[in-house]
């Protein structure tokens, strides 16, 4: 057909000179110079413009702990049950209810049980994470808990001393305050 073969020097709305098939002009395909469809599909391209920040950094990292088993933590995180609020699925979401990361801080899920939701999560320092994870015990003497490592600060005495003892039954309220090979009690205040 020799209609498909023949073009038209058009100008379209914007200004921009193109060169079109006839073919295109009658059945509609050609509607402009190509900034049509640029109006049209780039914003919904266009994301938050954050994507190279820390906040991005953490969400992405959780959202791939939850959800590829291929990711190393899965095991810990998506296998365990662990997961991500509807409203974080989406990095905005996430950015809405944690807002900017403060310096020196972490995500931290205060019940390690549950899942990552706005309740359930802090931006916490990176000594607050480690007390707060599963393997950490925390010990309970008179009322007040610590961990081992908070208790052994108190104390002066060895993490490795107050955990040996634990292990041997030692009640805890002797096992973080008897001074080693001195036998008398230290003075921690509860």
């Amino acid at each position: 057909d020799a209609r498909c073969y023949v073009r038209w020097k058009c100008l379209c709305d914007c200004g921009n000179i193109k060169f079109v098939a006839s073919a295109s002009l009658q059945n509609g395909e050609s509607q402009s110079c190509g900034c049509l469809r640029k109006e049209t599909h780039v914003p919904a391209l266009k994301t938050h413009g954050l994507s190279r920040t820390v906040e991005y950094a953490t969400w992405k990292n959780m959202i791939s702990r939850c959800n590829d088993p291929k990711n190393r933590a899965y095991v810990n995180y998506g296998e365990r049950g662990i997961k991500v609020c509807d409203s974080w699925q989406s990095f905005e979401g996430f950015l809405s209810d944690m807002g900017k990361r403060p310096d020196g801080m972490t995500l931290e899920r205060n019940d390690n049980n549950a899942n990552y939701t706005k309740e359930n999560c802090r931006w916490a320092t990176r000594q607050e994470q480690n007390s707060n994870t599963r393997r950490t015990v925390h010990v309970t003497a008179n009322g007040v808990t610590h961990t081992i490592a908070e208790w052994a600060s108190l104390s002066g005495i060895r993490c490795e001393t107050i955990a040996y003892r634990l292990g041997k039954g030692v009640p805890a309220e002797i096992a973080v305050t008897l001074a080693p090979k001195l036998g008398r009690k230290l003075p921690i205040t509860f």
